[in-house]
C-alpha cells in the first residue's frame, strides 16, 4: 500500500483571538474587561488579541485559559497552527511555478496528477500551488525544476532513444519506490544464492494465468530480500519493468500492470532478475513496451539480460546467473 496523505492545509490563516468569539453568542459584544480581569492581562492586549494583532504567549494563553475555562494548550495549538499557516502561505508566494505549469502542460502530466489525486496519494487541492507543493513533496523532491534529472540523474539509463514521457515516468518510479521502500521493512536481507534459487523453483510456472505469476513473482523476490512492485499504468508511461536498487543492499523490480499477456511479463520479469544478479547498481534499466534494440547498439547489460530471460523463458533450460 502507497502512502497517501491525510492533512490539508488551509489557503487562509486564522489567528487564534478570532476563537474568542465563539465563546460568546455571534451578536453579543465581547467583555473585554471582564476577560482581561480574570485573565490578568491588560485590557489593551486582549484586545490586540481579539484583533490578531499580538502573539498569544505562555503567559496569556494561562490568562485566557482561566477567562475562558479552557486550557492553556488549547490556545497555544492554535497559535502554533496559526503560524504554520502563515510560514506555508509565505513560502507559496516564493514558490517557482513555472515547473509546474510545464510539467503538466501536456496531457500526461495532468492525466498523471489527476491518478495521484484519485488514489488519495496526494490531496486535492484547488490552489494550484499547494497542489504542486504537495506533488513535489511525494516525490521527495524541494520543486519541480529539472523533476526528471532529480530522479533519474543518478542512474545511467538503459537507453539513450528512450522516448518516454518524463512525468508520467518518474510518478510511476516514484510509486513503485514508496511501496518497495514498505515490503523492505518487513522481509530479509538481500540473498543472491537464495533469490537464483527462487526464480529457478517458479520456471515452470510460466504459461500460468496473471494472478498467480504475479503472486509467484513477489514471493520468490520478497523471499531472498527483493521488493516485487506490480504498479498501474498511467498513460504515457511507455515501460514494462524497471530493475533498480534503492541503495547498496536493496534491489527491487517494478512490473507495469497494464494487463499484459503472462508471456511478457515473464519475459520482461527474468530480464530484471538478471540486471539484480549482474549488480547493476547505478544503472536503470527502462525496459520500453513497444521498443526494440538495434542488435548492433544493443548494450552489453541489455543483451546479457535478454539472452538470461531467453534461456529462463525455455522450460527445458537451466536458469543460471546471467554474468
Amino acid at each position: 500500500m502507497v502512502s497517501t496523505y491525510t492533512e490539508v492545509w488551509p489557503d487562509t490563516a486564522v489567528h487564534p483571538g478570532e476563537h474568542i468569539q465563539d465563546f460568546f453568542d455571534d451578536d453579543a459584544t465581547i467583555p473585554v474587561s471582564d476577560i482581561a480581569d480574570v485573565a490578568g492581562l491588560d485590557e489593551h492586549d486582549v484586545h490586540s488579541i481579539i484583533n490578531g494583532e499580538v502573539t498569544i504567549t505562555p503567559t496569556s494563553a494561562e490568562g485566557l485559559s482561566r477567562a475562558l475555562r479552557t486550557t492553556a494548550s488549547f490556545w497555544i495549538n492554535l497559535q502554533e497552527h496559526h503560524d504554520e499557516v502563515v510560514q506555508r502561505l509565505e513560502e507559496n508566494m516564493r514558490f517557482d511555478m513555472e515547473p509546474y505549469q510545464d510539467f503538466t502542460r501536456s496531457t500526461s502530466g495532468i492525466s498523471s496528477i489527476k491518478h495521484l489525486v484519485d488514489s488519495g496519494e496526494v490531496p486535492r487541492r484547488h490552489n494550484k500551488v499547494e497542489q504542486a507543493r504537495f506533488l513535489c513533496e511525494w516525490l521527495g523532491i524541494p520543486d519541480l525544476e529539472d523533476y526528471e534529472s532529480r530522479i533519474l540523474g543518478q542512474f545511467q539509463l538503459s537507453s539513450s532513444r528512450f522516448s518516454h514521457k518524463p512525468a508520467p515516468l518518474v510518478v510511476w518510479l516514484r510509486r513503485g519506490e514508496l511501496e518497495a521502500r514498505q515490503q523492505i521493512e518487513n522481509i530479509a536481507d538481500y540473498n543472491e544464492a537464495a533469490f537464483l534459487d527462487s526464480v529457478r523453483r517458479i520456471q515452470a510456472l510460466t504459461t500460468e494465468p496473471t494472478e498467480v505469476f504475479l503472486g509467484a513473482m513477489r514471493e520468490a523476490c520478497n523471499g531472498a530480500g527483493v521488493a516485487f512492485v506490480a504498479s498501474p499504468n498511467l498513460p504515457g508511461c511507455g515501460v514494462r519493468g524497471v530493475a533498480r536498487w534503492l541503495d547498496d543492499s536493496t534491489p527491487m523490480i517494478q512490473l507495469n500492470d497494464y494487463g499484459n499477456a503472462a508471456g511478457g511479463a515473464w519475459f520482461t520479469f527474468y530480464h530484471e532478475v538478471a540486471h539484480i544478479l549482474n549488480r547493476d547498481q547505478e544503472y536503470l534499466d527502462l525496459e520500453e513496451r513497444d521498443g526494440d534494440w538495434d542488435a548492433d547498439s544493443i548494450p552489453e547489460a541489455e543483451r546479457l539480460a535478454n539472452q538470461f530471460a531467453e534461456n529462463a523463458m525455455t522450460l527445458d533450460a537451466p536458469v543460471a546467473a546471467s554474468a
